[in-house]
């Protein structure tokens, strides 16, 4: 058994190369590494044909469009998790992959344009057998300027991947429309040993833990004793009955994970635009929010001034 303290990671994500971070948000949930050659574009198309489509949103681009468009779109019925503004840098769509798909499929005279373009940046991610050699009838190209205060909270998005409690993920994913990429205790096995979080009110160390049956409780090399004591003492039993339901009596991952208790160390990468993390900041850095909760909100309001 570990101990770790809770952590986060700003993430890359860019326009011109999203591939990246989709297939790590798509690892992070399975905790598989690279094998026999399947990375980058084979994965993304692998996680495209079988439907894994919330992958896709660990994405974001800002197109500059024309007058005309940005009319048309703002017109439809229908356009969540896309976000538009028209001021001082024009007209302005930003939004995942995901959304993007979603929109052609619902709008596809609409939004062929857009779609084409994209496909000219992440064929991949946007296939299109449809004008191919025609000119692009709207202009538009990747906004990479400067935005002002009220574009920045529509078209400026983050990706962060946090390690912290499974209690503390049940709150972060609470806040859409955020994507989310969470470690699957139905998938990964931790027969070799579980890794739990230390919470912000117990001052203990990281390290391995271990139980001396005739003296006690070890971090490492120092003895524990207290209410740490007794913390790590029913987490040492649960790990033992979690791996003897997969070891002895043969049940698969998602039924032992039955015994796991909220203190699981659980990796989760969240994508989302400034106005998503305002708003996310305003409850999860307030005084009254869990503890790790808000350590985990502070470390990423922190991260971004």
């Amino acid at each position: 058994m570990e101990l770790v303290k809770p952590s986060i990671e700003r993430l890359e994500l860019s326009s011109m190369k999203p591939l990246g971070l989709i297939e790590q948000a798509g690892r992070v949930c399975y905790k598989s590494e690279v094998k026999g050659g399947i990375a980058g574009e084979k994965f993304v198309i692998m996680l495209r044909d079988r439907g894994h489509h919330a992958m896709l949103e660990h994405s974001w681009f800002t197109l500059q469009i024309s007058e005309a468009l940005y009319s048309k779109i703002l017109r439809l019925e229908y356009r969540p998790y896309l976000f538009l503004t028209n001021s001082t840098a024009g007209p302005l769509i930003s939004g995942n992959a995901r959304a993007f798909m979603d929109m052609s499929f619902r709008y596809p005279v609409t939004m062929e344009s857009i779609i084409r373009y994209l496909n000219t940046i992440c064929p991949c991610l946007f296939p299109t057998t449809t004008g191919i050699g025609i000119p692009i009838n709207d202009s538009m190209n990747l906004y990479v300027g400067d935005l002002m205060d009220g574009e920045r909270l529509m078209h400026q998005c983050y990706s962060y991947k946090a390690i912290c409690d499974r209690g503390v993920t049940h709150e972060i994913v609470r806040h859409r429309p955020f994507s989310y990429a969470q470690e699957s205790t139905r998938y990964c096995n931790y027969k070799s040993g579980c890794t739990f979080i230390i919470p912000p009110w117990l001052d203990i160390e990281e390290g391995v833990v271990t139980l001396n049956i005739a003296d006690g409780i070890y971090i490492n090399d120092a003895k524990v004793s207290g209410e740490a004591a007794n913390w790590l003492g029913h987490l040492l039993s649960t790990e033992n009955y979690y791996k003897h339901l997969l070891l002895s009596s043969k049940w698969i991952p998602e039924k032992a994970r039955s015994v796991l208790p909220n203190a699981l160390k659980t990796e989760i990468i969240m994508t989302g635009n400034l106005m998503m993390l305002t708003h996310f900041f305003k409850l999860r850095c307030a005084v009254k929010a869990h503890p790790q909760m808000q350590e985990i909100a502070n470390m990423i309001c922190k991260d971004m001034l």
